[in-house]
């Protein structure tokens, strides 16, 4: 097992740094733009663990651009929570088993 980047890397596939995770499970709720988009760019780094991030994520990011203003309802406090929740319970990215052959995409 291998610490790298702020991931760990064993024989069963890729996980989320634990440490790195127990830090964005403690983040507060953002209280302007500049806290929404320094939160969307630590969880964006794994985003890959978490299923339809961009389609989660968009109303989150709908509050960074530019002219809009910081309207912080319920949907972004749920979303924000779902965000953090689904990279704390991340599961394993595993590794492709080359000897099968892979899914055609939809």
């Amino acid at each position: 097992m291998v610490t790298f980047l702020g991931h760990i890397i064993s024989k069963d596939g890729i996980s989320p740094d634990p440490n790195k995770l127990r830090t964005i499970a403690d983040l507060p709720l953002p209280q302007d733009v500049h806290e929404v988009c320094a939160f969307l760019e630590l969880i964006s780094y794994y985003q890959c663990f978490v299923k339809e991030y961009t389609d989660i994520a968009k109303p989150l990011h709908d509050l960074t651009k530019k002219g809009e203003p910081f309207t912080w309802t319920d949907k972004q406090r749920t979303i924000f929570h779902e965000l953090k929740n689904e990279l704390v319970t991340a599961t394993i990215v595993t590794f492709p088993n080359y000897t099968l052959p892979f899914p055609k995409p939809p």
